[in-house]
């Protein structure tokens, strides 16, 4: 893949994850959105937990584990009315 399509194609990836809201306690849209894409990618296993988590395992060749952790809920975005630009709009 050339630069310039891994650049696009990671573009309109954040655009996706801008665009769909996810406020605490209402992820379940954004952890489907981000299953997804780690399918594409090709990781070895991804589903999500009891709990909402997104959990994915890439297998390497040695005993030597690293976990990654984030947030997919943010802030309320307040009144939208007052917002000159959608945040929702990327």
């Amino acid at each position: 893949m050339s630069f310039e399509a891994f650049e696009d194609r990671s573009i309109n990836y954040a655009r996706k994850l801008i665009k769909t809201p996810s406020l605490s306690g209402e992820e379940k849209d954004l952890a489907l959105l981000v299953k997804d894409l780690l399918i594409e990618i090709g990781v070895d296993d991804v589903f999500i937990d009891e709990i909402g988590n997104v959990v994915a395992l890439i297998k390497g060749k040695s005993d030597v584990a690293v976990m990654f952790e984030g947030h997919l809920d943010h802030v309320p975005p307040g009144n939208l009315a007052l917002w000159k630009v959608d945040p929702y709009s990327a």
